[in-house]
């Protein structure tokens, strides 16, 4: 679905009366969500970093592993990288963006959108999986004593990715979350749902 104030989401066919709230519930929630100093240092040094003064940006959001590659049950199947790729290209021109926020955090897409898009992708240099994480295994992003770190850089890709001027995404709670957070400020949005893994 593509609009301005759409969003296509499970969320959505549980609750079809959500979008007439959307206003209040988005009020609500910007005014309840305050960040901390450190927080708020670390994505604002981040955001100064990015984006280039005054650009207009897509932002891209994929979940990479798991939910992206693997089954698993009832959990959202997300949009491969080349379906992202493809409708990146093809919004590039038609929604007159000169930048790609790209958010994931699988690092072979990361690499996959950079050969693709060059100087044009911006993204949060952050620690990312750098090969297909398996259910069984231990997950390398939560050991010991970087939980704190990885969900600051979390947030912080989310917050970022709420200040584009659009918005392309798989369906996450990150993509909620920036939805939310942009306050009814995106240009336009594309959701992508492919339903759930069976």
């Amino acid at each position: 679905m593509d609009g301005k104030y759409c969003i296509q989401s499970s969320f959505e066919n549980k609750i079809p009366e959500i979008k007439k709230y959307h206003p209040y519930m988005f009020e609500i929630i910007n005014n309840l969500t305050q960040f901390n100093d450190v927080t708020l240092d670390f994505i604002n040094k981040n955001y100064n970093k990015i984006f280039p003064q005054n650009s207009r940006v897509i932002g891209v959001n994929v979940r990479g592993i798991a939910y992206g590659s693997q089954r698993y049950f009832r959990h959202v199947r997300q949009p491969s990288i080349n379906e992202i790729i493809e409708l990146v290209k093809e919004k590039l021109d038609e929604w007159e963006m000169e930048y790609i926020y790209f958010a994931c955090e699988l690092e072979a897409h990361v690499e996959r959108m950079k050969e693709e898009f060059g100087e044009k992708v911006l993204y949060l240099n952050r620690m990312r999986y750098v090969e297909d994480h398996k259910p069984d295994e231990a997950n390398p992003l939560y050991i010991s004593g970087m939980r704190r770190q990885v969900n600051l850089e979390y947030l912080t890709e989310m917050v970022m990715l709420s200040k584009c001027n659009a918005l392309i995404s798989g369906i996450s709670s990150g993509e909620k979350a920036a939805i939310i957070w942009n306050n009814h400020n995106y240009e336009h949005i594309k959701i992508i749902s492919h339903g759930l893994w069976s």
